[in-house]
C-alpha cells in the first residue's frame, strides 16, 4: 500500500514518493536563494548549503530500493532543519529584518509543504476515513489556490489573457477548498459512507487536470522566452506543474479507499399517459399474451398486430416506453428495485395502451414488468430493457 512502513524500511511508492519530495525540498531552497538580496551572503549561503544537501540525499535515493534506518533519519533531519530555516526568513520578513522579492505567504507555502513532507516520513499510515481523506483533499486545494494566486503576482500586468485564465483558476479552487473544508467539518461525525465526497473527488480531478494543462502551458511560455513575468527561473513553473501530477496521483489513490454508500432502492409511482382506449372490440389469446411493454415501434408493431390493433402514431420511443393490457385498463404504475408494477382492472372487452417516460426510471438496465389486479394477484410478467 502507499506509504506503507515495513519496520525500518520503506519500499515501492513510498520511495518515489520521497524521491518526488527530496527533489522538491531542493528546489525550495534554490527559490530561496534566488529571493534573497546579493548582500545577505550568510543567507544565501545557508541556502546553497541545503541544495547541496538535498541533492546529495537526491543521489543516494536513486541509488537504493529501500530505504534503511540512517537513511530515513538524515531525511527526517534535513528536512526539519529546512522547515527551521524557512521558519528564520519568514520571521525576519514579518519583523522587516530582511527585504526580498521573497513573498512571506511563498515562504509560507514552502514551509506547509516541507512539513507535509515531514509528516510523510515520520508518521505514514494511508488515509483510511473519510476525515482524513478530506484533510488531505484540503492540503492540495490549498496548495494549488495559492500556486495560482503565487502566478497571477508573477505575471506582467500587460499578459491580460493569462491573467484571466489565472483569475478563473482562483475562483475555481477557492470555492473548491471552501466545499472541503466544509466536508472535512462534516466528517467529523465518522460516518460509514459519504457519496458526495466521491461526486466531489471527481470533480477535483476535472479540474486539476485543467490547472495542470495551464500550468504546463505556462511552463512552456516561460522556458521559450515568450512569457512577460518576474518568474525567476523555469524550475519554478515545473515545480508547480510537477505538484499538481502529484497531487491528481493522490486524488486516484484515495478515490479507491472511498467506500460508497449502497443507493437506497428506488421506489415510487409513476406518471403515464393513455396513447389508446378501446372498450367494444373483443379479442381472442392466453391470458399471458394480453400483457406487454414495448420500448420500440418493431416490439409494439408486432404485439399489436396479433390483436388487429392499429399502431397509435405519436410515440417518441426515444423519451417513452408503451404498455399495454388487452380487456384491462391500466390504473397505476409503481416502482421497487428494478421491477415496475402494472396495476390493472379487468374489463369485458378493448384494450388500454399507455406511454410513461424513460426519464422516471433511476437506471438503465433490464426491468420487470408485473401486471397485478388490485388486490394484488399477479397475473404476469415481462421484461423491458432501458439502454443508456
Amino acid at each position: 500500500m502507499k506509504k506503507e512502513r515495513i519496520k525500518n524500511q520503506i519500499v515501492d511508492d513510498s520511495l518515489n514518493d520521497i524521491r518526488f519530495w527530496v527533489a522538491r525540498m531542493k528546489e525550495h531552497a534554490l527559490f530561496i536563494k534566488l529571493g534573497l538580496p546579493a548582500d545577505r551572503v550568510g543567507l544565501r549561503e545557508e541556502a546553497q548549503d541545503f541544495i547541496d544537501e538535498f541533492e546529495e540525499l537526491e543521489e543516494r535515493l536513486n541509488n537504493v530500493t529501500e530505504i534503511n534506518t540512517e537513511l530515513l533519519q538524515n531525511l527526517i533531519d534535513a528536512v526539519s532543519d529546512l522547515i527551521g530555516f524557512k521558519q528564520d526568513i519568514l520571521n525576519m520578513l514579518v519583523e522587516c529584518e530582511l527585504r526580498s522579492s521573497l513573498m512571506p505567504s511563498l515562504v509560507d507555502h514552502l514551509i506547509s509543504e516541507a512539513i507535509y513532507f515531514q509528516e510523510i516520513l515520520i508518521n505514514t499510515p494511508e488515509p483510511n476515513t473519510f476525515r482524513e481523506i478530506l484533510q488531505e483533499e484540503v492540503f492540495w486545494l490549498q496548495i494549488m489556490e495559492e500556486h495560482v494566486e503565487f502566478i497571477i503576482h508573477l505575471l506582467d500586468p500587460s499578459e491580460k489573457t493569462l491573467l484571466t485564465q489565472a483569475e478563473q483558476f482562483r475562483e475555481i479552487f477557492s470555492r473548491l477548498l471552501e466545499i472541503a473544508r466544509d466536508l472535512e467539518s462534516m466528517a467529523e461525525s465518522l460516518p460509514d459512507c459519504f457519496n458526495t465526497v466521491i461526486r466531489f473527488t471527481n470533480e477535483v480531478i476535472e479540474a486539476t487536470t485543467e490547472l495542470r494543462d495551464f500550468k504546463a502551458a505556462a511552463h512552456e511560455l516561460v522556458e521559450d522566452c515568450q512569457v512577460l513575468s518576474t518568474v525567476p527561473t523555469p524550475i519554478l513553473t515545473a515545480h508547480v506543474r510537477l505538484e499538481t501530477d502529484k497531487f491528481l496521483e493522490e486524488l486516484d489513490e484515495l478515490k479507491d479507499n472511498i467506500p460508497e454508500c449502497d443507493a437506497e432502492p428506488p421506489t415510487g409511482e409513476f406518471d403515464f399517459e393513455t396513447l389508446a382506449r378501446n372498450n367494444t372490440d373483443n379479442f381472442r389469446g392466453r391470458l399471458e399474451e394480453r400483457f406487454f411493454g414495448a420500448t420500440n415501434l418493431v416490439e409494439l408493431t408486432n404485439i399489436l398486430d396479433e390483436f388487429g390493433i392499429q399502431i397509435p402514431s405519436r410515440t417518441d420511443f426515444n423519451r417513452n416506453i408503451v404498455i399495454g393490457a388487452i380487456e384491462y385498463d391500466i390504473d397505476s404504475l409503481n416502482l421497487e428495485n428494478m421491477t415496475i408494477q402494472v396495476v390493472v382492472n379487468r374489463k369485458q372487452r378493448g384494450y388500454h395502451l399507455i406511454k410513461m417516460l424513460k426519464n422516471q426510471l433511476p437506471n438503465p438496465g433490464n426491468y420487470t414488468l408485473e401486471f397485478v389486479t388490485t388486490r394484488g394477484t399477479t397475473l404476469d410478467r415481462d421484461q423491458i430493457n432501458i439502454e443508456s
